[in-house]
């Protein structure tokens, strides 16, 4: 069906950011094919005409990184030290199943498609379902299956993700709205061997990958202690980084690991309320995305922020940087709607393949 949404105010991600006070976006054939002042003369007898009443006209939300099958796990634990190995490991290995993915997914993407979210990236369990579920809801993702060195709900077998995730791929390579992924969970849970493995299945097979990236503190410890190097550093020298990657969070990065992202091309989650839930810091975000890093939003699981709505975190994303640079200048919403928008897109290569 072709659509002509008018009598609203448009906001565009174009160089300039304009913005339209009365306008109007046209789709011929699932594409945009009009963003600009309202004109009635484009609009042609078989289109379907939807009146704005004013509001706002804007390009979707892109998540860039979440694990949206934790749904029906949120707030439990919230306060609880060392969640994740405590409490987070041990709940997804007695009760997450293909099941319970598929309902939590829908539930996620429901809270999604109410924010404006048009794709999401994702890296959890069953990542077959989530993709039903995506498919059903009608939004697109680029979808990893988790790759650990432990067993998983879907794998009884260490590293299990990657015959899964091959599985997967041959499933859903040629989808119109499913991008699978490969997603090695962190530097501290694969070894070495396998994160230049997952590098070079990249490579092979022609997809994205996502990961965590510098969000722990024991992480930055423990991978000093055993490569006496930075976790950003060890995926460099994993082959990690590139233009496929979209490394969540990377938090505790210093000057040289933030060259070795820009340089590299690769992506980044930046997922400011999750990591204030958890106290883990501010993401160095603003001035990664000032040097030119593709640098998109994101709400984490519904376990790490509560929320599955980016448009709940763009208030949170500006006054956090202000905050961290002491500064009210900073962040103005032009930049954390490109962020939240075309900046994810960007870091998620979504540009390249299926669009936002």
């Amino acid at each position: 069906m072709n659509i002509a949404i008018k009598n609203g105010i448009v906001i565009t991600m174009d160089p300039i950011k304009s913005i339209f006070e009365r306008g109007m976006v046209l789709i011929e054939n699932n594409t945009i094919s009009y963003a600009g002042e309202e004109n009635n003369n484009l609009i042609q007898a078989n289109v379907k005409v939807i009146d704005a009443n004013g509001g706002i006209i804007m390009p979707g939300m892109v998540n860039t990184h979440t694990h949206i099958g934790m749904s029906l796990f949120r707030t439990l634990a919230d306060d609880t030290a060392d969640r994740l190995k405590k409490y987070l490991f041990p709940l997804e290995k007695k009760f997450v199943t293909p099941d319970l993915v598929y309902w939590a997914s829908l539930y996620s993407l429901t809270e999604m498609i109410e924010g404006g979210t048009t794709t999401f990236a994702d890296m959890y369990y069953f990542e077959d379902r989530v993709a039903d579920a995506a498919i059903k809801a009608g939004v697109r993702g680029i979808l990893g299956e988790s790759i650990l060195d432990f067993p998983a709900p879907d794998s009884k077998e260490p590293y299990g993700g990657f015959k899964y995730t091959e599985k997967f791929l041959e499933s859903y390579s040629n989808h119109s709205i499913i991008t699978p992924a490969l997603a090695p969970h962190a530097p501290y849970s694969l070894d070495f061997e396998n994160l230049k493995k997952t590098a070079d299945l990249a490579e092979e097979w022609d997809i994205p990958i996502l990961s965590h990236l510098s969000e722990m503190p024991f992480e930055l410890t423990q991978i000093a202690k055993e490569f006496g190097i930075s976790p950003v550093e060890l995926y460099s020298k994993a082959g990690l980084l590139s233009p496929r990657m979209t490394a969540a969070h990377c938090i505790y990065v210093n000057d040289k690991d933030i060259n070795l992202l820009k340089t590299s091309g690769t992506g980044v989650a930046h997922n400011v309320v999750a990591n204030l839930k958890g106290g883990k810091g501010v993401s160095p975000a603003l001035k990664m995305f000032d040097m030119g890093i593709p640098i998109g939003l994101g709400t984490d699981g519904p376990m790490s922020g509560n929320t599955m709505d980016l448009i709940n975190l763009l208030g949170y994303t500006a006054k956090i940087h202000k905050l961290d640079n002491k500064n009210r200048t900073v962040m103005p919403p032009q930049k954390v709607v490109e962020m939240a928008t075309i900046g994810g897109a960007r870091a998620l290569l979504a540009y390249t393949t299926k669009g936002v």
